[in-house]
């Protein structure tokens, strides 16, 4: 529901600064965007949730996440 995703947003906004340096560290290699949709694949949450959370299409996060298992050598 709507709410729900609203306090998605809140919390990856409130995560992202407690958390985002550390993964960030320990990946160097991906982007701003693959970080997030790793943080959201960590989390268990599906390629449509991720979609809907973060307004992209499901092509576009799976295309994200071909691109962190290509970077990551998974």
């Amino acid at each position: 529901t709507r709410y729900n995703l609203v306090r998605l947003g809140q919390y990856l906004s409130s995560e992202k600064q407690e958390k985002f340096n550390d993964l960030a560290c320990r990946l160097p290699q991906l982007t701003p965007t693959e970080l997030d949709v790793c943080r959201l694949v960590l989390k268990g949450m599906s390629q449509k949730e991720i979609a809907v959370a973060m307004n992209k299409s499901q092509s576009n996060i799976g295309t994200v996440r071909g691109n962190i298992r290509r970077k990551l050598g998974l």
